[in-house]
């Protein structure tokens, strides 16, 4: 994880979407004005920093981007190439999914994960990385979807999170 990232550009995009001023979200961090307003004009935040921006807006969008720049996950869409209402992202996932689908019966990847890694030749690797890519196209679409579907509800990503991780916990699918 980065110790550190600008987040300018992000932090002005959530006030404005949100209507908050500088000041506002300086009082409603703690942090003093010089510092937001620094934070504002692109100097690096500390991860906590972020991370504390990121609850007080408590925005889906947001909190994806910042995990995207603090560990390098996968984002959301947010860029001018494609519409970005409900129907458009279910409509986007599905043409992904079946690309992905067709590379996956293309290049034999069941079969491919039933060899062992040390014998995979260097063609089948490469014929993996080709499925995981298609299959990241997927994922992209499909995180926006229900970041898009959250925001309908007035929720977050972290706030769906919030209700979901005592289940998986419970059921022993990851450790708390």
């Amino acid at each position: 994880m980065k110790s550190s990232v600008v987040i300018g550009d992000l932090l002005k995009h959530s006030a404005s979407k949100y209507g908050m001023k500088q000041k506002e979200i300086a009082k409603a961090t703690g942090y003093a004005n010089a510092t937001t307003n620094g934070h504002f004009n692109g100097n690096p935040v500390g991860a906590e920093a972020a991370i504390h921006y990121g609850e007080e807006f408590n925005d889906s969008e947001f909190s994806w981007m910042l995990s995207k720049e603090l560990l390098g996950l996968i984002g959301i869409i947010n860029g001018n190439g494609v519409r970005k209402e409900i129907l458009a992202l279910s409509v986007l996932q599905k043409r992904e999914a079946a690309e992905r689908k067709q590379v996956e019966q293309q290049l034999e990847i069941e079969y491919l994960m039933t060899i062992p890694e040390e014998l995979l030749t260097k063609e089948q690797q490469e014929s993996i990385l080709i499925y995981l890519l298609e299959y990241a196209d997927e994922l992209l679409f499909e995180i926006s979807h229900i970041n898009r579907q959250l925001e309908i509800l007035g929720m977050s990503f972290m706030d769906l999170m919030k209700l979901k991780m005592p289940v998986w916990e419970e059921r022993e699918w990851i450790q708390g």
